[in-house]
């Protein structure tokens, strides 16, 4: 006899989206174009959540939250970033129905949003977990301690100075597992700014000598769409450096970036 499935909350499903009121300087035809092609991966999202809602089985609803994320993950991937901040309400919901997908994953018995277990770090659990706030909040804190340009002085950066400010992410009678994943995460590595201007890297080096160092890297998008370098990856996956986890993030003001972390050993040159 089967065992009892947990019974939670319903995964809710993505409104139809209006144009952008204000589209700036972007063509109408444009924004025709976007509409038409994010709403139709919605409805596809939306049929499988019809399915997920329907079905008992736990493996199969596992599955097919796996392709709800990847219908998201397509989105982030598809289009433009200046073009998916022209919608607040579309980001809006991608926050919500990340913590949704999170929260469905946990009555199912998975605690974690990683799918590939080669990562190497602990660093892939923490950016594929932290909720959508905390993901922005950390983004605006790297990006706080930057040091001003200077383009008559070399600043070198003091290692494990990040770190003393990144601490302040969570609150201290914050006890959540997130938050003690992230300050287990902060006394086992140092984060150093290298340098970059659109693409700001941040060298994660951890204590112990058996664990690799990583590259945190901040990614702009400048208005492009991230699909080609996907399609690249899959055409030459040893020409760029593995990504292990990428969270599409904001900075307020409606400004979009992705927040990829890459082995170092093909960054760092």
């Amino acid at each position: 006899m089967q065992a009892k499935q947990e019974t939670g909350p319903s995964l809710q499903k993505m409104p139809l989206f209006e144009p952008p009121t204000d589209p700036g300087n972007i063509s109408p035809r444009v924004i025709q174009r976007f509409m038409a092609d994010l709403n139709a991966h919605v409805t596809d999202l939306n049929a499988l959540i019809d399915t997920y809602e329907a079905i008992k089985d736990t493996a199969e609803k596992i599955r097919i939250l796996q392709e709800i994320q990847a219908i998201i993950q397509q989105i982030d991937s598809e289009f433009p970033d200046v073009l998916i901040a022209l919608l607040p309400a579309y980001l809006n919901k991608h926050a919500v129905i990340f913590k949704e997908i999170q929260e469905q994953y946990r009555h199912l018995g998975v605690e974690s949003l990683v799918r590939d277990s080669t990562s190497p770090s602990v660093l892939t659990e923490v950016i594929a977990n932290m909720s959508p706030e905390k993901a922005d909040t950390l983004l605006s804190m790297l990006l706080a301690s930057l040091p001003p340009p200077d383009p008559k002085k070399i600043v070198v950066p003091k290692s494990g100075a990040m770190n003393q400010k990144l601490i302040n992410l969570y609150a201290k009678e914050d006890n959540s597992p997130e938050a003690v994943q992230f300050r287990q995460f902060l006394k086992s590595h140092t984060i150093t700014f290298l340098g970059g201007n659109n693409s700001r890297n941040f060298i994660v080096v951890p204590l112990a000598m058996d664990q690799p160092t990583l590259v945190l890297k901040v990614e702009n998008r400048l208005g492009g769409p991230k699909d080609a370098e996907n399609h690249l990856r899959k055409l030459a996956p040893d020409l760029l450096a593995p990504v292990y986890a990428d969270r599409l993030v904001s900075t307020g003001g409606g400004n979009t970036e992705n927040y990829p972390l890459a082995h170092s050993d093909s960054l760092l040159f």
